[in-house]
């Protein structure tokens, strides 16, 4: 992945947008993840990748777009693309942020220094498999 945002390219600041360029290899993921601080539009420049976002009453929106397609990831919600074509794509995205953030929730929920019992009650995921996704994501607890 690539990024103009207001990190990489101060000019940005105070113009509201940024942008990526995102290379997914066949079978590979984008993992679900969300930006607090923009909508996203997502523009299938090569390839076809399933994309899809989940609403705040927790239903799935998910369609399969090929090139020329776009999607658009409202703020906030998780969202996720997997490529389920047979070569690369390509996926250029654009935020109405300068910098809108990027939060992914498994390293949300398991590279944290919550400890893993804790994690267990708040997610219902049973302590073993707290502890296993914890050593993977690099995190103990």
């Amino acid at each position: 992945m690539r990024s103009a945002n207001v990190d990489h390219f101060p000019g940005l600041n105070g113009l509201g947008l940024s942008m990526a360029r995102v290379h997914i290899a066949p079978g590979s993921v984008v993992p679900i993840h969300h930006h607090p601080g923009a909508s996203e539009i997502a523009l299938i420049a090569k390839g076809s990748v399933t994309a899809g976002f989940i609403s705040s009453d927790n239903t799935v929106y998910k369609k399969t777009l090929n090139e020329g397609d776009i999607m658009v990831l409202p703020q906030g919600l998780m969202h996720f693309l997997v490529n389920t074509g047979k070569t690369q794509a390509l996926v250029r995205t654009i935020f109405n942020s300068s910098k809108p953030d990027r939060q992914i929730l498994v390293h949300a929920l398991f590279s944290n220094n919550l400890p893993s019992e804790f994690i267990e009650k708040i997610t219902l995921i049973d302590v073993h498999e707290v502890r296993r996704l914890k050593a993977l994501l690099g995190s103990f607890g």
